[in-house]
């Protein structure tokens, strides 16, 4: 990614808010190919992002709210680092969605799931990280065999589908 659409993701993109798990460090931001994400929750905080190995059982990254942490987004390093750029700015996004959109955590419906991909691809559009059916395709590769889960999220397939019609190239 370039030094301008680093400056505008830096400047534009949205923070997590975080209570600490046990053996996780907590930061403000998470580094995506040498662009610095973050993400305000829907009440507007700016809150730690933990990365932690725990995430993995969520699929490598997940985001929530519970009386200890407040708002939250775990990321698990190895996970990120497994994918792409694209792939891997898809993923924290969709996880800022659940955050930063009202009642986007803990539902566990189709709808959350499909609004929560559909904001994040529309961030990576507006941000200038995918311009064009490559990037999206680099992006969305990241749930792509996805088989759904009883958490509401689609089979892969269908998530791609949604998710591209919430674009307009």
């Amino acid at each position: 990614m370039n030094s301008t659409l680093r400056a505008a993701l830096v400047a534009s993109a949205f923070a997590v808010t975080a209570g600490q798990p046990a053996s996780a460090q907590a930061t403000s931001t998470i580094n995506i190919a040498g662009t610095q994400f973050y993400c305000n929750s829907s009440v507007g905080t700016l809150v730690p992002i933990y990365h932690t190995e725990s995430a993995r059982q969520g699929g490598g990254a997940m985001a929530g709210y519970n009386n200890y942490r407040g708002f939250y987004i775990d990321v698990s390093p190895s996970y990120m680092s497994s994918i792409n750029a694209y792939a891997a700015a898809f993923v924290f996004l969709h996880e800022c969605a659940h955050v930063a959109l009202p009642f986007g955590v803990g539902l566990g419906t189709f709808s959350q799931e499909a609004n929560a991909d559909c904001w994040a691809i529309q961030r990576m559009r507006d941000f200038g990280i995918i311009r064009n059916q490559l990037q999206f395709e680099a992006a969305i590769s990241a749930v792509a065999n996805s088989a759904g889960s009883a958490m509401g999220h689609l089979p892969g397939p269908q998530r791609i589908q949604n998710a591209w019609q919430c674009l307009n190239f």
